[in-house]
């Protein structure tokens, strides 16, 4: 506050300094300004489009035409794909929107008519059934025709196969333009447009197809500012309007009438409906009475849940406000609803903006949270007035303000405005494009759920056998038709479960329920299985693995003489620099950039912007004044204004001596003029600074070594330049690399200058060293995450050095593994030749063969590192030879490529994009990886969007940036993710096994009971389903995940041998001792076998049904304990208190149901007595049962006996057959792609020693091979 005051006093020579730039500025500004029509960019002609042209003439005579709409409001898919948005993956933008085919469409009366004939003779069958696949009707009552007369268009999606139906609307510009202007331009054009998943595609009449509607903003800086600046005239505006439509992100939010029938006619309930008809036939109406209740209830707390997501995701999405909208010196009071696409508005402190816009002047802050996860606040400047750069939303990141984000301050300049042009608009927008991705998620690729929906197709196919079976014995037995017809379709509500979803679906529920406790949020449940299968997880370094605050080490400053002096540290910087004026200058200049070189701002009187600069600048002890509004002429005269502490003042004023202070007496201040942005693509940032005592311009410019050692004159960099870079990464410090260059331009000329043209022949000052310390629960974690088999990658934007000696210091790599990193030779970058790629170690020297990647010595275990440029040339050349070669294999496992020999050997990947980093998961995925990326901000956002779990660690809930968000930012919540999605697999598979033996134990039941025509009865079914499987499939799921992090991964598939064999032993067990007891039963002296009725009602009160129904009971109940076995994933059974309670009660209750039954029991029940010592030997059967598949499940699918149970394979035959025909190569088809790779690998890199490598079976099949990084084999280690 002090500092403030003091500055905002007695500007009058600031003031002056300004009107002198002004002045010469304006004598400038309108030579520079080109007006003619074609913009010359070397060998290519940039076109005005004629609307724009007319737009700057004259907007009130400007008449729209339909070549003019084609032109700029669609985009060629070559640029829409340069033209990527940062904050989404544009990979799944693709996909949610890549066609397969589409079909056009013309309505057809008479099939209309037969449509609605089929569906009354059907009792509406085909209605339902149209509901369920929404384009049927439209398929049916439409026929194929052409896009000019086509009503609608039937779209294929290219990644789900799903088919939708899309109607084509027809607009008449023409007449919008004469109710408009009075009159007609006489053409009578009309576009024809639809709208798909959100998106609109307009049809091109020369090209005969459609196209994306999508606002042309890839124009020049100075075309964008002589164009836009005016707004849009009416009607401009109105056909934008119509052709874009509201400014809305308008999730569909279906009313409560129509969720209802959705839940009512679903597949599931639909098959309730269906039982519970058929059940009221046979007259179970308490079961029917009780199955209707619980499913009201569940579709009810379905129809909740679903609106409260709905609404919860539409107040996410749906925003709209009032804004200030320009046209020429007109401004209006709009809602943000009104916008188009270059509309003119007014940008305002706190507001939230409801489009991506475009900044023409003055100066944003930003809170982007919402998007990126990044809690930081990010300064957004104007577009520069200068320049033939066309404008990119991704590019110009520092220009644009994303929908979603707010503003959190303005800076105005001499009273103007902030004002800005709207680029995007509704699902345009970058939070638009996340918003579809949530919509429209990429199609699971999990086998478990492929698998489940084909189970359960079989389930249904053994149900339609048993209908068969059931027909012919009961005709057989001269049952009625009717009869015969109830029993049958009895068999299908008991064979197919119709609660399978449900249940499977528990675990789930309850593993979010135990992450949110952990305050981490999920925003897609099907992800949580998928984190079970975790393979390889890819790890940000600044932020994630380290502390987001670097602390600053030192500098290391140059000397007179070109070379470096001594270190100076941080605690001594301000006492050997302080003294300014004595300086030599190099030191000078780095204390200059020091203070000057940086994007910091003030925010409610507190210091914000990267923490990196806000340590270097506290270190110098400068202050840091931005003038109020009344201080400035015009934009960027000096924005900004640092200057260092002076002893004469002190450290506490009065208002009246605060006033009384002329800081332009003070001895220094350095004015910024110009501020060049960070963008991690060029590695650096820099300011242009006027020296106002001395009137000198300065160009100070930071990046990274390796950059800033190009763009630095060779003969100011010090000759141990890269030994002493060497030094200070190896500690693990972040090095940033600081350059100076004296500026002579004129201030016009200053102000459309580029970074290219001033960022160049640098003096190098010398190295700022910033601390990276790692968070306190790093090691911990990645050691976790090491001992239960997951490979660790480091993706990280920062220094390979440094990024080796963090991986060391955390255990990603072990400290005494040697490490070869992998740099493209000097003056080579743009070669083609692989040997271009230089392999050094890093500590000693040595190198590796460039193609093999192997070292001279076959004794010694080492990794790779590999630099972005590196990665970037390896990935391109095996794109370039895979599309020469033409081959239909991505991935070669008879030669496998050095790119794929990189992927399988690399833990560390430094300097990488962005772009790169989406990149690395996507390789990894191909290579049947399930992969995981952990990151902190929105440079990681694409990559955390691409990978198969990606978890932000950001401080806002609501963050849409990944599927899972952290509030603490820390990687201790990736192990949590882990635990919790192996425990919710886990559970998924016992729920499915447990419902699936259920089904097909009282399956078997009934067929036996069927041989007498006899059933259970009415109460019989409810008891068992009311509280054996309700209670035990709810809970079930409650047991919480393990606290360790377990080696062992639960299978992905239900068409395993673990699954088969489990479910197979369990039936079969059980089946064996029914058929024992039905046939020893009728062998006692007592037993007196039933005379058959013919209804079935009339057969349940006999011996055979009653023990058939307690020991199936006895049966089901036993398979939920034997399947309740938590180890290895979750904790053990008796944690989980009231399911462990809940199963002493049910075996109570049911050994109390065989051994001494009631009255009111045998008679609930319609149960007939038994003699005691034959109840008692059908509770020893059944506590036999019991042990038998506990102790099965326990011992061989959970437990030590489980490596028996996998030599039971069809592998050596395979391996026979392949010596047989003289094959040298066997791949287990159980191995995943990446085990495929890496025994490829490894059996040519052995066949290049003397000595070859051996390799155990075991090894070779355990997912976790060359994992550990303390091995000691020969070769490359993972």
């Amino acid at each position: 506050m002090l500092e403030t005051n003091k500055l905002n006093n007695n500007n009058n020579k600031l003031l002056a300094f300004g009107e002198e730039l002004l002045d010469k500025t304006n004598n400038n500004i309108d030579s520079d300004f080109n007006t003619d029509s074609q913009l010359d960019f070397g060998d290519n002609k940039y076109e005005l489009k004629e609307d724009v042209k007319n737009n700057s003439n004259n907007n009130n005579e400007e008449i729209i035409s339909y070549e003019n709409i084609i032109k700029n409001y669609t985009v060629d898919e070559k640029k829409e794909s340069d033209d990527r948005d940062g904050l989404a993956s544009q990979k799944d933008l693709d996909e949610i929107h890549k066609m397969e085919y589409c079909k056009p469409l013309k309505f057809n009366i008479y099939l209309a008519i037969l449509y609605y004939i089929l569906a009354v003779i059907s009792l509406g069958i085909l209605l339902i059934i149209s509901r369920w696949f929404e384009y049927l009707r439209d398929v049916m009552t439409h026929l194929p025709s052409t896009f000019e007369e086509a009503d609608l268009v039937l779209i294929k999606n290219a990644a789900t196969k799903a088919l939708t139906t899309c109607k084509i609307k027809t607009y008449d510009l023409d007449k919008i333009q004469q109710k408009i202007r009075g009159f007609a331009n006489g053409n009578h054009f009309s576009v024809r447009v639809f709208t798909y998943r959100h998106v609109k595609y307009i049809y091109d009449v020369e090209l005969k197809i459609f196209r994306k509607l999508q606002f042309n903003t890839s124009l020049p800086y100075d075309f964008i500012h002589k164009n836009f600046s005016n707004g849009l005239s009416e009607n401009i505006h109105t056909v934008r309007r119509v052709l874009f439509g509201k400014n809305l992100i308008d999730v569909p939010m279906k009313n409560v009438v129509s969720l209802l029938l959705d839940e009512v006619l679903h597949p599931f309930y639909i098959f309730q409906i269906v039982s519970v008809i058929i059940w009221c036939m046979d007259e179970y109406f308490s079961y029917a009475t009780c199955i209707v209740v619980s499913s009201t209830l569940s579709a009810i707390v379905s129809l909740v849940e679903t609106r409260r997501n709905m609404i919860k995701l539409r107040d996410m999405a749906h925003y709209a406000c009032e804004i200030n909208r320009y046209y020429g010196n007109t401004v209006e009071r709009v809602s943000s609803e009104m916008l188009v696409p270059g509309d003119i508005v007014e940008l305002e402190d706190g507001l939230l903006l409801p489009c991506d816009v475009l900044l023409l002047s003055g100066q944003c802050i930003l809170n982007e949270s919402m998007l990126t996860g990044e809690s930081i606040p990010v300064v957004k400047t104007g577009l520069p007035l200068e320049g033939k750069e066309l404008y990119s939303p991704d590019k110009d990141k520092s220009h644009t303000l994303y929908s979603g984000t707010t503003i959190v301050q303005t800076r105005k300049f001499g009273g103007q405005k902030i004002l800005g042009t709207v680029v995007k608009t509704g699902f345009d927008t970058a939070k638009g494009k996340l918003m579809l991705s949530i919509l429209y998620p990429k199609p699971s690729t999990f086998k478990f759920y492929q698998d489940a929906f084909r189970f359960v197709g079989v389930m249904f196919v053994l149900g339609i056998a048993g209908i068969i079976y059931s027909i012919i014995k009961l005709a057989l037995m001269g049952v009625p038709a009717f009869s015969i017809f109830l029993r049958a379709a009895d068999v299908i509500t008991i064979t197919v479960p119709p609660a399978l979803p449900v249940a499977t679906s528990a675990g789930t529920a309850f593993a979010l329920s135990r992450l949110r406790k952990r305050r981490i949020y999920c925003i897609s449940p099907n992800r949580v299985n998928v984190g079970g299968k975790l393979e390889l997880m890819c790890f940000d370094k600044t932020g994630t693995l380290t502390m987001e605050g670097l602390d600053l080490m030192g500098v290391k400053p140059m000397g007179q003489q070109y070379d470096f002096e001594e270190e100076i540290l941080e605690a001594q910087i301000h006492d050997n620099l302080c003294d300014y004026q004595h300086l030599p200058e190099k030191k000078k200049l780095l204390l200059y950039a020091m203070a000057s070189c940086h994007a910091l701002t003030y925010v409610n009187f507190e210091l914000v912007g990267d923490p990196l600069e806000v340590k270097i600048f506290e270190a110098t002890r400068w202050k840091l004044k931005e003038p109020k509004t009344e201080d400035y002429l015009f934009e960027s005269v000096i924005p900004t204004i640092v200057h260092p502490p002076h002893q004469d003042i002190k450290t506490e004023l009065s208002q009246e001596e605060a006033n009384d202070i002329d800081i332009t007496e003070m001895p220094l201040e350095l004015g910024i003029l110009k501020k060049f942005e960070f963008k991690s693509s060029l590695q650096r940032m820099s300011v242009i600074a006027k020296n106002l005592k001395e009137d000198k311009t300065y160009c100070f410019v930071k990046g990274s070594p390796e950059m800033m050692m190009k763009l630095c004159l060779p003969e100011s960099l010090p000759p141990n330049y890269s030994q002493i870079l060497y030094e200070y990464a190896h500690q693990g410090l972040r090095v940033i690399s600081v350059g100076v260059k004296v500026v002579n331009l004129p201030w016009n000329k200053l102000q459309k200058s580029t970074r290219e043209e001033i960022e160049c022949d640098l003096v190098f000052l010398g190295f700022i060293c910033m601390q990276n310390k790692l968070k306190s629960d790093t090691k911990d974690v990645i050691r976790q995450l090491k001992t239960s088999g997951l490979r660790n990658v480091m993706v990280t934007g920062d220094n390979p050095y440094t990024a080796i000696a963090v991986s060391r210091q955390c255990g990603i790599v072990p400290k005494s593994c040697k490490i070869y990193l992998g740099e493209l030779k000097e003056n080579d970058k743009a070669a083609t030749n692989q040997k271009n790629v230089d392999w050094k170690e890093v500590d000693e020297g040595a190198r590796l063969n460039p193609e093999s990647l192997l070292p001279e010595e076959n004794d010694e275990a080492y990794q790779l590192a590999v630099t972005g440029d590196v990665f970037g040339k390896l990935l391109g050349d095996h794109k370039f030879k895979y599309e020469m070669t033409r081959s239909d294999k991505y991935v070669n496992l008879d030669n496998p490529s050095l790119f794929h020999r990189v992927l399988m050997n690399c833990h560390i990947f430094s300097r990488m994009s962005p772009e790169q980093k989406m990149q690395l998961v996507e390789e990894y995925q191909k290579l049947e990886y399930f992969v995981g990326m952990c990151g902190d901000g929105s440079n990681d956002s694409i990559a955390l969007k691409a990978a198969h779990i990606g978890v932000s660690l950001s401080e806002c809930e609501a963050s849409i940036a990944a599927p899972f968000t952290s509030l603490k930012p820390t990687i201790a919540c990736v192990p949590e993710v882990i635990k919790e999605g192996k425990a919710s697999l886990a559970t998924s598979f016992q729920m499915f096994k447990y419902m699936s033996v259920y089904s097909l134990i009282q399956f078997f039941t009934v067929i036996l009971l069927y041989e007498i025509n006899s059933n259970l009865g009415d109460n019989q079914f409810l008891a068992v389903d009311l509280f054996v499987i309700l209670t035990t499939s709810i809970l079930m799921g409650r047991t919480a995940a393990n606290r360790f992090l377990v080696k062992e991964e639960p299978s992905g598939s239900l068409v395993s041998r673990e699954v088969f064999i489990s479910m197979g032993f369990q039936l079969l067990v059980t089946y064996i001792f029914q058929v024992i007891v039905w046939f020893n039963m009728k062998s006692q002296s007592w037993f007196v076998p039933l005379n058959p009725e013919p209804d079935t009602k009339d057969n349940i009160k006999c011996f055979e049904t009653t023990a058939m129904f307690t020991m199936s009971t006895f049966h089901t109940l036993n398979c939920g304990l034997a399947f309740s076995i938590s180890r290895p994933f979750k904790r053990p059974l008796h944690t989980n208190r009231i399911y462990f309670a809940a199963l002493v009660i049910l075996y109570i209750l049911c050994g109390y149901a065989i051994l001494y039954p009631d009255y009111y029991t045998r008679e609930f029940l319609r149960l007939v007595t038994i003699p005691q010592y034959y109840r008692n030997f059908i509770f020893g059967l059944v506590l036999l049962h019991l042990v038998i598949v506990y102790a099965f499940e326990r011992f061989f699918i959970v437990g030590y006996g489980l490596k028996w149970l996998k030599m039971i394979s069809f592998r050596p035959i395979i391996k026979a057959i392949h010596r047989i025909i003289g094959s040298n190569k066997y791949f287990s088809n159980q191995k995943k792609l990446y085990g495929k790779l890496r025994e490829a690998i490894e059996t040519s890199n052995s066949q290049m020693y003397k000595q070859p490598l051996q390799m155990k079976e075991e090894d070779a099949l355990s997912p976790t091979f060359l994992h550990e990084s303390n091995s000691g084999s020969r070769g490359l280690i993972v």
